[in-house]
This record gives C-alpha cells, sequence and structure tokens, in this order.
C-alpha cells in the first residue's frame, strides 16, 4: 500500500497564523451570505421547518454573521487595520438601529419587536444582524478587487437563480405567480435580481470599460462586456416574468436616475454618456408608449402589462390593490403615535384598530403596511423614520464626494440602485436578502470612502506593539468571544430552531394516534423561544381537528383540549391586547362546544377591533348557541351595517333572523342577489331544530331539518339521518 507522507500538512498546520485562520474564516463566512437565497427548509438541505423559505436562510445567516464577528472582534483587536472606520454612513446605520432597539423596547409588545417569528424573522435581532454583517463587510473587504470578486460571485449566483426561475416560468406555463424559485415569493425574487442587475452594469464599467480605451470598439471587443450585458438583460427579463410591478417601476427609475446623473456629469468618456442618453429616451419611450397604448389588445393581452393597465386607486378589487386602504392605516396608526411608534411588528394592532370593513374580501392578518418607509413610520415613528432616510442621504452624500475615486459612472449606478430600492420599498417591505443586498451596496459605499479618508490624511496603521497584547488577544479576547458565541448561537439560534423543527413533527399524523402529536407540541413549547405564539396557533387548530375524530377517546380529546386551554390563557397574558389571539382563544372553544366559555374572549377581540366582521361573525355563533338570540341579532346586524356589499354578513344576518324567529326580516333579507353560500342558514335551522326538539317538539325539528333539506339538496342524505334521529329519540 502507498504511504503518504503527512509531515507536510502537520507542518502547514502547525505555522498557521492565528490571524490569517481567523482572516479565511471572516472571508468564507462573508461570501458563504451570497449562497443563502438558494437554501430552503424542505427536509433536503436543511431540515423540514415550519415557513421553510423564510427560516432557514435567516437562522443560518444569524448564525453565520454570529461566527464571523467573534472572529472579527479577536482579528480587529490584534490587527489595528481591520478595525471599523466610522464615516457620516456609518453612523447613520448605527443611529438607526439605536433608534429602533428604543423603539422596540417601548413597543406594545416588546418581544416579538425585538425577536419578530417564525413567518417574518424580522425585528430588532435581524436588523442589529445587518448592522453588523456591514460594519464586517466594510472593514473586511479594503480594496477594489476584492469588491467587484464579491459582486462577480452575486452576479453568477444569481445566474443560477435565473435558470431556476426561467424553469418555473416555463413548467407554469408562463404564470408569474409561480416563479417563487428557492426565495418563496415571486417578489422576493424580483427584488433579488434587481440588485444584481445593477451589480452586472458596476462590473462591466470596472472590468471592461474602465480597462478598455473607451471606444465603442474596445468595448464590443471584450468578451465579458458580452457576459455583463447577457446577466443585465437576463436579470431584467427575471424582474418582468414576475409582474412584480413595484420592482418594475424601480428598475427602470433607478435606470433612468443613473442615466441622468452620467449625462450630465461625466466628462471622460462619451461613449457612456451616448449610452446614457439612449437609456433616458427608452426609458421615456417605455413609459409614454404604455400610456398611449394602455386600452388596445396588445397590452390588455399581456398579463404583466395588464397588471399595470388596471391600476385604479378607486378600486381594491385584485391582488395588491388593498394598499389604498392599508395606507391610511398606517397613517392613523403613526398619528396614535407619532414618535417612536408601535415597534417593529407592531403594524398588526395598527391594522385590528383601525380595520376598514371594506377590507373584507382581502387577507385578514396585515402584518406589513407593504410599503417599508410606512412599515418605519409604524414601527418606529417620526424619530425612526429621519434615522432611516438618513440612512439614504448619508450614501448619496459619501457616493457623490467620492464620484472622482469611485468613477462617475460607478457613483450614478451606486445612486440609480439606491433609487430603484427606494422606489420598489414604496409598494413592498423587505425580507432577509433585500436587506444583505441593500446592507451590501451600503458597506461597498462606506468602505470606499473610510479608506479614502485614511490615505487622504496619511495615515498608517498603528500596531498594538508587544507579544503581550497577542497574547491578550489569544487568551483573552478570542476565548471570552468563543464563549459568548456558544451561548448566543444556542439562546438565540439553535434552541428556536429545536422548537420550529418540533413543530413540523407536531403536525404531522401518526399511527400512535393524536396522543404523540400532543407530545411533540409540549416539547416545542418546553424551549420557551419567540416561536411560542406560533406554536400555540397550531396548537389549537390541531385540537380542534382532534375533537371532530370519531372513535377518538374522550380522555386523549381532555388532553388536548386542557393543554391547548392553558397555553392560550398563557398567550393572552403575554399578548392582552392583540385581537388576534383573543380571537383564537374564543374560535378554539367555540369549535369545541364551550360557546359561553368563548363569549368573553370574542367580545375582548371586538373591543380591540372594533370593525372587524370576521370575528363578529364568531360571536354571533357564539350567542347563537347559548340561545342569547337577540345579541346574536343584535351582532349580525353590526357586521352587515359595515358594508352591505359583504355576502357573509348579509348570510350571517340571515341566519341570525331565522333562528330569532324574525320571519319578516329573514324574508327582507332572503331575496338579495349578494345570498351566495347557504352553510350558516343550514346551521341556523339546525339550531332551530335543536331548540325545538329541547322542548320536546320532535314535528316542529323535524320540520326545521326539512327546510335544510328543500333549501339544499345535497344536504338530503344527512337530514334524513338527523330525522330518524329525531324520531327514534338519539338525536342530541
Amino acid at each position: 500500500m502507498p504511504c503518504y507522507n503527512r509531515k507536510p500538512l502537520l507542518l502547514i498546520i502547525q505555522n498557521m497564523n492565528p490571524k490569517a485562520i481567523a482572516k479565511y474564516l471572516i472571508f468564507a463566512g462573508l461570501w458563504s451570505v451570497l449562497l443563502l437565497p438558494f437554501l430552503v427548509g424542505d427536509g433536503n438541505f436543511l431540515p423540514n421547518m415550519f415557513f421553510p423559505f423564510i427560516t432557514g436562510k435567516n437562522f443560518l445567516f444569524r448564525i453565520i454573521i454570529e461566527i464571523v464577528l467573534a472572529l472579527f472582534v479577536y482579528l480587529a483587536f490584534i490587527e489595528p487595520k481591520y478595525r471599523p472606520r466610522w464615516s457620516w454612513l456609518a453612523k447613520a446605520a448605527g443611529i438607526f438601529a439605536l433608534v429602533m432597539l428604543v423603539a422596540d423596547m417601548l413597543a406594545v409588545n416588546p418581544e416579538k419587536a425585538l425577536w419578530s417569528n417564525f413567518e417574518r424573522m424580522d425585528g430588532w435581532v435581524t436588523l442589529i444582524h445587518m448592522f453588523a454583517y456591514f460594519v464586517i463587510l466594510g472593514s473586511m473587504l479594503k480594496a477594489e478587487k476584492a469588491w467587484l470578486w464579491f459582486f462577480r460571485t452575486s452576479v453568477a449566483a444569481a445566474f443560477i437563480m435565473f435558470i431556476i426561475e426561467y424553469r418555473e416560468w416555463i413548467a407554469s406555463g408562463h404564470a408569474s405567480s409561480a416563479v417563487m424559485t428557492t426565495l418563496g415569493n415571486t417578489i422576493y425574487v424580483a427584488v433579488y435580481m434587481l440588485f444584481n442587475f445593477f451589480f452586472a452594469l458596476i462590473l462591466l464599467y470596472k472590468d471592461v470599460i474602465v480597462r478598455s480605451a473607451g471606444t465603442f470598439r474596445s468595448v464590443l471587443s471584450a468578451w465579458l462586456t458580452w457576459v455583463y450585458l447577457a446577466c443585465a438583460a437576463l436579470f431584467a427579463w427575471g424582474i418582468w416574468m414576475t409582474a412584480t410591478r413595484g420592482v418594475i417601476l424601480g428598475l427602470l427609475g433607478g435606470l433612468f436616475v443613473a442615466a441622468l446623473c452620467i449625462i450630465f456629469f461625466e466628462k471622460q468618456n462619451a461613449l457612456i454618456k451616448k449610452v446614457s442618453v439612449t437609456a433616458v429616451v427608452a426609458v421615456l419611450v417605455l413609459v409614454g408608449g404604455f400610456f398611449a397604448l394602455k386600452n388596445t389588445k396588445f397590452v390588455q393581452n399581456d398579463p404583466v402589462l395588464h397588471s399595470f393597465a388596471v391600476v385604479s386607486w378607486s378600486s381594491i378589487a385584485g391582488q395588491g390593490q388593498a394598499r389604498q386602504l392599508i395606507w391610511p392605516l398606517a397613517i392613523k396608526g403613526f398619528l396614535e403615535k407619532p414618535l417612536l411608534g408601535w415597534g417593529q411588528e407592531g403594524f398588526n394592532y395598527v391594522f385590528n384598530k383601525y380595520y376598514d370593513p371594506r377590507l373584507f374580501a382581502q387577507e385578514q392578518w396585515f402584518d406589513r403596511a407593504h410599503n417599508e418607509l410606512l412599515d418605519i413610520l409604524v414601527g418606529g415613528g417620526a424619530l425612526g423614520e429621519i434615522a432611516y432616510l438618513a440612512i439614504y442621504a448619508a450614501a448619496i452624500c459619501l457616493v457623490w464626494k467620492r464620484r472622482q475615486v469611485l468613477g462617475v459612472t460607478d457613483a450614478a449606478l451606486l445612486i440609480g440602485v439606491l433609487a430603484a430600492y427606494f422606489a420598489q420599498s414604496i409598494f413592498v417591505f423587505d425580507n432577509l436578502m433585500s436587506y444583505v443586498f441593500f446592507f451590501t451596496v451600503l458597506a461597498y459605499i462606506h468602505s470606499r470612502d473610510a479608506e479614502t479618508t485614511a490615505v487622504e490624511a496619511g495615515e498608517k496603521p498603528k500596531k498594538l506593539g508587544t507579544l503581550s497584547d497577542e497574547e491578550k488577544a489569544n487568551y483573552i479576547v478570542l476565548p471570552i468571544a468563543l464563549v459568548v458565541l456558544c451561548v448566543t448561537v444556542y439562546f438565540a439560534n439553535i434552541k428556536p430552531i429545536e422548537a420550529n423543527t418540533t413543530l413540523i413533527a407536531a403536525m404531522q399524523s401518526y399511527p400512535q394516534g393524536p396522543s404523540t402529536n400532543l407530545n411533540y407540541f409540549k416539547q416545542a413549547l418546553s424551549y420557551d423561544t419567540f416561536g411560542n405564539a406560533e406554536i400555540r396557533e397550531q396548537l389549537v387548530t390541531i385540537a380542534a381537528q382532534v375533537n371532530g375524530i370519531q372513535g377518538l377517546d374522550a380522555a386523549t380529546k381532555q388532553q388536548f383540549d386542557i393543554f391547548a386551554y392553558q397555553e392560550m390563557l398563557d398567550q393572552l397574558k403575554a399578548t392582552p391586547k392583540d385581537a388576534r389571539y383573543q380571537l383564537f382563544m374564543g374560535t378554539f372553544l367555540d369549535n369545541i362546544g364551550q360557546y359561553s366559555m368563548a363569549i368573553p374572549y370574542l367580545e375582548t377581540a371586538i373591543s380591540l377591533s372594533p370593525a372587524k366582521q370576521t370575528m363578529m361573525f364568531e360571536l354571533e355563533k357564539a350567542y347563537l348557541y347559548t340561545g342569547q338570540n337577540a345579541q346574536a341579532l343584535a351582532i349580525a346586524k353590526q357586521a352587515y351595517d359595515e358594508d352591505h356589499d359583504f355576502s357573509d354578513a348579509k348570510d350571517n344576518y340571515l341566519a341570525a333572523a331565522i333562528v330569532a324567529g324574525d320571519d319578516a326580516l329573514a324574508k327582507e333579507l332572503w331575496g338579495g342577489a349578494t345570498t351566495t353560500s347557504s352553510g350558516v342558514i343550514l346551521q341556523a335551522y339546525l339550531i332551530r331544530a335543536s331548540a325545538a326538539l329541547a322542548k320536546g317538539d320532535k314535528t316542529g325539528a323535524i320540520a326545521e331539518v326539512e327546510k335544510d333539506i328543500l333549501l339544499d339538496p345535497g344536504f338530503a342524505s344527512q337530514g334524513q339521518s338527523i330525522i330518524k334521529q329525531i324520531e327514534s329519540g338519539t338525536a342530541k
């Protein structure tokens, strides 16, 4: 057998400088962030996770940054050249993080403001990780060469993502809604492509135009020109495939701004100036042409163009059209708490309190204003908004201040990507990857300014000097950093990950029966993480399902019910002002037949969200089943009066009228064209049948069931079965 000499490898390991190890591990961590968009918690590379497109990426990002930060502290202590320099941009970002910390600590729900939840993985924890990422990236990537390699890696990754997106688009028959790739949302895909579109243009300028003779022929003869132009074109197409209007407008706006900057300020390169004039004309022609052809078949038959054509501020029908009602709610929330707002993740309180009944056809639980500027205004108040806008102001000022060092075109493209990102953020909210790329651009701007400032000032890195200082770093700073790292990773990430994956296990079906699910729920909650609320939501949902399982022993059902009830009590203690959990408790009790117990929670929910009809429906149900017919009719009328166009409200009002015996009102409501469903009406007659049976009136009870059979022939089989039970005396 061959004998391998291991001495060279051992010598290499023994002779490796700890500083070099830390440095390369930090670079590896920073570059690995660019791979996060491809990771999904679906049981392949990562375990099955609750909200798989969100949690896996976020937990890994946090762990990576925590590891990199520990190494960076060590490296910066021992090697002064890596210590952060504080530009105005860095100060602005730091002030924003500090203001939001204060806002979150004073929030209606401080825990959620700081930690967020599994669905969003946002909050101050994500913000401070982003700030750490910004500082480390801006301190480690000193040379432009390193930055260009970072951008090249990102563009290469985006090209792979485009292939994934294109395959999904083709497989779906060109349906933009199916283009989610590994990011899980079409908007996230579009923003990812937006940043990389501008990175491709920056690389085209830096790798080709700056290094060429600057003539049209020299640029076209460079093979990299075609690579970067192809990538930019594909990324623009990738945005188009998502049909994300805000990002498309952001792309056009960013290009327009960048081109104008070049036209007015580029003095060195006539070619770039001519291309920019062409870009401005093209954008104007595209926008003008759209309005000129808005009502033509060409526009109406194209799904993307049609989505722009149907936008109307006066209509809330359709996907994304609820912003007309959501944005005013955000303004009301801001005016109530103008200084520091409601804290991050506080928009749901605003949404519930100022709910507009016209939103009945939209999603029932908005936790974002779908406008990043308004989300920050609600979450951080005026101080948070000013601090956030100061980041843009500082970035643009630094770019323009250093335009001769960066190059006017590079500066213009940086201003363009900031403008594009700002424009699209008016219509959407941020996610992990949009945050990452935004702070990447900020770190690039910061690093170029900080390095230039150091050179201009003639600064030389100050060495720590003595061997004892290095020993301090190796034997004091590094061990402390590693201990803090281990504690942080475990409590901030490992425990929540275990809770998350255990929740997935609790939601599965098992041959042993629901008792296994109950044990998993207990285990998931035993970790006591920021995911408790979402675990409890799933718990009460499954507990209600368990109660409906025929043949399951009563003891198991009771165990589920008691545990779910106790956990919801704990949740209400933690979030007493959240209408969502008051409703969840009331609905859970309704679902297991405890209507009297449900009523106080449902009444509290409505007091916290006075105009929300779906809460009124649930309270109406509880009133009806407890014989409080007058109260049921009153709350049903209130829901109906909120918006007469809501057919469900009319059906519930009709059902309450039927149970209350108000035949005149029932007759008046019955004939309307908006009465589209009969489920609650069927239930109304069954409630009347139950009331008749309680009085010993079998004939009356059967008559009510027969009304249901006439109303819905599909109910005939079940209705006849109920009639037989009534006749035999076995009906309950």
